[in-house]
């Protein structure tokens, strides 16, 4: 199978964290991502996010995907002083975490393929799969109240969100005593 899509792909201009792709590594990123225009982009190995270079994370595939070159601080045209995995966060996907986890503080943080983020130096802060997986579960109920006629937050949801705030509550204090 590997033969038949390398034979059509042999004119494709497809660059990966400034690296171009051969037909193999082409196709071993399609089976995982579907269709890939031509053009330029950046993958992070280690949490499998990627976007088009100079952009901010567009999608998620597999981690540890060894396609590519070295994934560069300057990938994503950054300018929050706050690195993932030794790329710069733009403002747009620095906002984004931020509305899950309160302001994060300027530093180096590691993102794994399983959701975690912490400091390079291994220790955990929180894991954003499992904040983002609340934060749609409270979405979720939220908007069945409200097609049901109901109040949007009654006693039952103000609970489950005074618990996930407090969770989060309890990472900004934890990451501030470091």
């Amino acid at each position: 199978m590997l033969n038949a899509c390398a034979t059509k792909l042999h004119e494709r201009h497809v660059i990966v964290n400034g690296e171009q792709l051969d037909d193999e590594a082409l196709c071993v990123l399609e089976r995982e991502g579907g269709s890939i225009p031509d053009g330029e982009y950046w993958y992070d190995p280690t949490s499998g996010l990627w976007g088009e270079l100079g952009g901010p994370a567009f999608g998620c595939i597999d981690s540890g995907i060894g396609v590519g070159g070295q994934l560069g601080a300057d990938a994503s045209s950054g300018d929050t002083g706050v690195f993932l995995n030794g790329r710069e966060l733009p403002p747009a996907e620095l906002e984004l975490i931020e509305r899950l986890v309160g302001p994060f503080a300027s530093g180096r943080y590691f993102l794994d393929g399983d959701g975690y983020v912490g400091f390079e130096d291994g220790t955990r802060l929180l894991n954003l799969l499992e904040l983002i997986s609340r934060a749609e579960s409270l979405l979720c109920h939220q908007a069945m109240h409200l097609r049901a006629g109901e109040r949007a937050f009654d006693d039952d949801m103000a609970g489950t969100c005074d618990d996930a705030l407090a969770e989060i509550d309890t990472v900004r204090v934890t990451r501030r005593a470091r």
